[in-house]
């Protein structure tokens, strides 16, 4: 038959013939670095039909699903409004509904697994026209099914205590009652699991509960194309304790599907382990290339090769499916049972903003400015900063985050990654009001504050997750620097501040705490922070946010005059300024840069390993009020998401390394015109690839 199908991860596939009857076929996984992970942002939820039990979704991404044999369509795509189709003819369900709804590659056609009928043992696959309900039941034992094909559907079944198989049902079986049913895969030393097809044509199932073994419940393998294909043709049965390539062992294996970036998404869950269950998991592509190239599975622990989606982390005991829809770019999660989808958008299908998009929290602390109107609006912090130079500040769009304590919590619309191909090796940029007093790049006018960040891990697009501690120049006690400063409205009470009832934010009354890591009052607490490196070229402070200027839009020099009057803020204020030296780099847009890798745990001072952040946490950290100038109160202006320097990457696949040198040689000394490639190894640019290029291209190897 032809191989050509629609895979859950979408699209249709022409696979070219494999070298070797047994030899996997490993789609390359493109990743831009070791720390980087194709991400999902929880985005909404919407509800099935009272009672709908599984879904698909057509070629066009409307939803399908079935409410015992009704079927309903979404009206059009992502309305979360349904309407009834039609009833499925001559239905046997059990009270629990369907098995499986599966939509046939070229979308004319729905597969149906009726889950053994009433008896619980008459089972059947239904395979109908989508649109007028017309089709045929044939015999077949099922738990889960994907098309091959537009006439062929592959089938997971067995009975419970016995190895489970898999079978190909052909759908042009002159007789339903007993049609052509082959046994590809048989000996599944447990219950059945989910199965699904790479663009390459692998084959993927797995054990959705041992009994015999000796694979436990969650092992999902691959067999090769040319191996499951010439089963099918009428050799043996592959057999799947002996066989296979085992790529991962997480929740029970069902159902699998792969997501356009070859990521494979497993639900279900392992109720034998405290641990193996409430999420969806989403092994990364490189894994799974890894696992078949030989290199053994991925580990279902390492956040780097499997990450784990819980939308609902209130409850411990969900049992989840997923589906992921190619047209759309969406993720869906369903806790089985419940009418409740969660809704995940491909991150890589949504244009990014580069900068904060939306306020999460906002707390400030007792100050000076907190009810004034030109500083008391959080959504300043969102969007571009609005530069005023090296020498007066802009604070037509900052907010203030009052005294000690008071902060933001700001979020991106998509991950800001820790890439090594960035400027200096900086991720993201924090824009404050600070400035240079009497221009002087070692006297800064600045109120300083601490840089949280917290990777969305679970998945719910909330700020609840663990907050990681970038330290600066000047934390190196965590623990022991997290102090609580107490507040309260009684403006005659000397024992707490404030003494000013403007001071007190609004909606705040009573006696309250706010707490931060605090930063030295003898070096940050003074009206003028001097670098503690004066005199030389290195900048001694860094790591927190409002110390350095915001350059006004254009001002590639820093020297307060517009050289670039067509650059976009986008262009300007994604350029990092050096944090460990004086001054701002030339093309900077200024702000305070800080690497995603200085992360720390705040208790234990471990590096976080964090690949990114999806949130940031800014603190007031000077716990100092001046009798002249009020408090320390650290204004925000805007974050803004790095844009990497794509010099040194040859080949752009987000990294430096031994293919890159390659092309760095065969482009030197290339004047006469660079070849394709070689504009990535020319630092100036000339056109001329020499020892300067070499050598900025060295100082930027990421390896290997």
């Amino acid at each position: 038959m032809d191989w050509i199908r629609r895979t859950r991860n979408g699209g249709l596939f022409s696979i070219a013939r494999l070298m070797g009857v047994g030899a996997l076929c490993v789609v390359p996984a493109r990743v831009a670095s070791a720390q980087r992970f194709p991400g999902y942002r929880y985005a909404y939820s919407f509800t099935l039909p009272t009672g709908a039990g599984p879904f698909d979704m057509l070629n066009d991404g409307r939803v399908i699903t079935l409410v015992g044999a009704r079927v309903y369509l979404e009206t059009s795509p992502g309305s979360h409004s349904f309407s009834q189709t039609g009833t499925l003819p001559a239905a046997d369900f059990p009270s629990f509904g369907a098995a499986f709804i599966r939509v046939s590659p070229d979308g004319t056609q729905i597969a149906v697994g009726n889950n053994g009928g009433t008896s619980f043992s008459h089972y059947q696959v239904g395979v109908f026209d989508v649109h007028s309900l017309a089709g045929d039941w044939f015999a077949a034992n099922h738990l889960d099914a994907e098309w091959i094909d537009n006439a062929h559907i592959a089938l997971t079944a067995g009975d419970f205590g016995t190895p489970s198989v898999v079978t190909v049902l052909d759908t042009a079986s002159a007789n339903p009652p007993s049609p052509t049913n082959i046994t590809i895969i048989d000996n599944i030393g447990g219950a059945s699991g989910g199965i699904t097809f790479d663009p390459a044509g692998n084959l993927y199932t797995g054990n959705g509960f041992q009994t015999t073994g000796p694979s436990g419940t969650g092992a999902v393998k691959a067999f090769p194309h040319a191996a499951w294909t010439a089963a099918l043709k009428g050799g043996p049965p592959l057999d799947f304790e002996e066989g296979g390539v085992l790529v991962v062992d997480v929740l029970s294996a069902s159902p699998l599907a792969f997501d356009r970036q070859g990521d494979l998404l497993v639900g279900g869950g392992d109720f034998s382990s405290s641990s193996d269950t409430d999420f969806v998991a989403l092994v990364r592509a490189s894994a799974v290339a890894n696992a078949l190239s030989g290199m053994g599975p991925a580990d279902s622990t390492n956040p780097d090769q499997v990450r784990h989606l819980d939308p609902d982390p209130a409850n411990d005991f969900n049992y989840f499916s997923v589906n992921y829809d190619p047209t759309l770019g969406r993720l869906y999660v369903r806790d089985s049972g419940s009418a409740t989808v969660h809704t995940y958008m491909d991150v890589s299908t949504i244009p990014t903003h580069p900068f904060a998009v939306r306020v999460l929290e906002f707390a400030p602390a007792p100050g000076k400015f907190v009810n004034y109107a030109d500083f008391d609006d959080p959504a300043r912090a969102l969007g571009p900063p609005s530069g005023g130079g090296t020498s007066a500040p802009n604070n037509t769009s900052v907010v203030s985050l009052g005294g000690f304590g008071g902060y933001i919590v700001l979020g991106f619309d998509h991950t800001v990654v820790d890439d090594p191909l960035n400027p200096f090796g900086m991720d993201a940029i924090v824009f404050g009001n600070a400035y240079w007093l009497g221009d002087d790049p070692q006297r800064h006018w600045a109120e300083c504050a601490t840089i949280e960040i917290s990777l969305d891990v679970n998945g719910n697009g909330l700020a609840d997750d663990p907050w990681h501690l970038i330290p600066g120049s000047h934390i190196t006690n965590p623990t022991g620097q997290f102090v609580t400063e107490h507040w309260d409205d009684d403006v005659d009470d000397d024992r707490f501040p404030p003494d000013d009832e403007s001071w007190i934010p609004p909606g705040y009354s009573g006696a309250w705490d706010t707490q931060a890591f605090a930063l030295s009052v003898a070096t940050f607490g003074t009206p003028v922070v001097t670098n503690p490196d004066s005199g030389g070229h290195s900048e001694g402070i860094f790591g927190y946010a409002d110390y350095s200027p915001t350059l006004v839009l254009g001002d590639l020099e820093g020297d307060n005059v517009v050289d670039d009057r067509e650059i976009t803020p986008e262009e300007f204020y994604t350029t990092p300024d050096d944090p460990r030296t004086v001054g701002v780099t030339r093309g900077s847009g200024g702000g305070d840069a800080f690497d995603v890798a200085w992360a720390i745990d705040p208790l234990t001072g471990a590096p976080a390993r964090l690949w990114g952040f999806d949130f940031i946490r800014l603190t007031s950290a000077v716990d100092s009020v001046s009798p002249i100038f009020g408090e320390k109160s650290a204004e925000i202006d805007a974050v803004a998401d790095v844009a990497p320097d794509p010099f040194g990457d040859a080949d752009d696949d987000g990294d430096i390394d031994l293919r890159d040198v390659a092309k760095l040689l065969n482009c030197f000394g290339d004047d006469s015109g660079l070849a394709p490639g070689c504009e990535r190894v020319d630092r100036e640019p000339n056109g001329t690839i020499g020892l300067e290029d070499a050598a900025a291209f060295v100082g930027r190897m990421t390896g290997p």
